[in-house]
């Protein structure tokens, strides 16, 4: 079918990085299915990705309007009207409670839509990887305050939960292993992190960005010439 094609398109776009032309692609399914679950939820994504959170909010309202009965039973949706809130509110304890459950859901060995959490990753691991990327961006934006300390550690930690997973089911996901190595560094587990990047080098053996990643991991525990020989492979 035509929608199914433009969706198809859209999606290939999205894990490119092309975010304007994927809602441009998912706006063009639209016209084939004027309430295609799957454009509208890709259209808010996209938005929210592309740090346009006001046309996300808009275009999630909109969506929840025609799909009530997607509320509840889409995993997708849950995620990102969970991150579309923390974004918008005031209310940021309530908010990334709301946020932790949902992705304690998406976490959990339960069963999402009859797939596990490493099914899931396999069928979707560009979403999955945005969420990982949302929660981080989403920690950034929550005020330095006593009583959010803690839940900016548990978005953290959430990340890099989520991110271990998509490199054991997705090895070759590149982008998945050095964002999961930049987030520990923020979380302060450097030795953690020279053994993931580590273990990437053995599966991306040419990549100059893992080398010098595991440099700034070495210096920091003023391990030089392992340092220095990283560089050079750099």
């Amino acid at each position: 079918n035509s929608d199914e094609r433009c969706v198809e398109a859209a999606y290939h776009l999205r894990s490119l990085g092309n975010y304007d032309e994927a809602i441009a692609m998912y706006r063009e399914a639209l016209q084939y299915d004027r309430v295609s679950f799957s454009s509208m939820l890709g259209i808010v994504s996209c938005h929210l990705i592309n740090d346009n959170v006001a046309h996300a909010r808009k275009e999630l309202e909109f969506l929840l309007v025609m799909h009530e009965d997607q509320v509840g039973s889409s995993t997708e949706l849950a995620v990102i009207e969970s991150l579309v809130s923390l974004h918008h509110n005031v209310d940021v304890d309530k908010h990334v409670i709301l946020l932790q459950e949902t992705m304690s859901e998406v976490l959990g060995h339960r069963i999402i839509s009859t797939h596990t959490i490493e099914e899931h990753i396999g069928i979707n691991p560009q979403f999955l990887l945005e969420v990982s990327q949302q929660l981080i961006k989403a920690r950034r934006s929550i005020p330095d305050l006593p009583l959010s300390l803690g839940y900016k550690d548990d978005l953290l930690q959430l990340a890099i939960d989520l991110l271990q997973k998509i490199t054991v089911v997705y090895p070759g996901s590149l982008r998945s292993w050095t964002t999961l190595a930049k987030t520990m560094i923020a979380n302060d587990e450097y030795d953690g992190t020279i053994d993931v990047l580590e273990r990437c080098a053995r599966v991306h053996t040419k990549s100059s960005i893992v080398q010098i990643l595991l440099d700034d991991a070495y210096t920091f525990l003023e391990r030089y010439d392992d340092a220095s020989l990283r560089l050079d492979q750099a």
